[in-house]
């Protein structure tokens, strides 16, 4: 199923893990919010849009059967009266070329803690595969000391 941005403006955070597992995101110009911000066209599919966008920042083709937009992340950002809808795609590794990059731990460490923070929070989440893991709580006898 296509899937449209509701917003007039779209911000993509592209993510790839190290060599050590580590997610690094593409770094934020100065004065920006992290990712590659741009102006959604809207009869066009979003998907589409953010794979452009990507292509465009990075200054390279990256076949899109190697990348994967993360699915049911569309998260509403609201900064400096601008409305955003962000999204999540991952590469599989570091794209070519000078591109700056951040882990994503330290992206968020150097975030103002506002809702905007939790937006990219949950993709981050979304990354490390906490929302598709299965959690149990085991409640141990009284005593026991664990």
């Amino acid at each position: 199923m296509e899937r449209y941005c509701p917003t007039p403006h779209a911000l993509l955070l592209v993510a790839y893990p190290d060599a050590k597992g580590i997610f690094q995101v593409l770094g934020a110009k100065e004065g920006e919010l992290p990712g590659i911000g741009f102006e959604v066209q809207g009869g066009s599919p979003i998907a589409l849009q953010l794979y452009h966008a990507m292509e465009q920042r990075v200054g390279t083709h990256i076949p899109r059967a190697r990348c994967r937009i993360l699915e049911n992340i569309e998260l509403p950002v609201t900064e400096a009266e601008k409305s955003y809808t962000l999204y999540g795609l991952l590469l599989p590794q570091a794209p070519q070329g000078p591109e700056k990059t951040v882990s994503f731990a330290q992206l968020l460490r150097e975030m103002p803690s506002t809702r905007v923070r939790i937006a990219y929070l949950k993709i981050w989440q979304v990354l490390a595969g906490v929302l598709e893991q299965e959690i149990h709580v085991v409640d141990t006898p009284e005593g026991t000391g664990n």
